[in-house]
């Protein structure tokens, strides 16, 4: 497995955790929202990565892969969904304390965010290692 991909795989772990102990802490006291904040923070610096390092490279692979294509432009759909529930969620609780909804919310992203990840890691992660590190060799 590769470096990129190990690195990766630890970031979704520590996403999920880290939404985990946000569902734990709630959103009622400013400590809670400053680590809801944070972990805003930590999705956007992993998209910013996964972008940079895993997107662009199969984007590459992609001119001349009709399959990797394929796979790319699902992703691309069903990231859009994803986007907006993780934009919702950090919207409505990261900068005030709207605990109406936050258990719901944040139940409806953990399970978004963690269905994501498992197709990553299960589809996109070994066409990453097949056509582009392989490429590479």
């Amino acid at each position: 497995m590769s470096t990129t991909i190990d690195a990766m795989r630890a970031e979704h772990k520590l996403l999920v955790d880290h939404l985990s102990k946000a569902k734990e802490l709630g959103c009622y006291t400013p400590a809670a929202r400053e680590f809801i904040y944070k972990v805003e923070q930590e999705f956007k610096d992993h998209l910013k990565k996964e972008d940079a390092e895993l997107y662009r490279a199969l984007h590459q692979v992609a001119k001349t892969d009709t399959y990797t294509k394929n796979v790319l432009e699902s992703f691309a759909r069903e990231l859009d969904a994803v986007t907006k529930d993780v934009v919702n969620f950090f919207e409505a609780h990261a900068k005030n304390s709207n605990h109406e909804h936050f258990e719901k919310d944040i139940v409806h992203l953990i399970a978004s965010v963690e269905a994501r990840i498992v197709k990553e890691e299960h589809l996109l992660y070994p066409l990453y290692e097949k056509r582009v590190e392989k490429a590479a060799q």
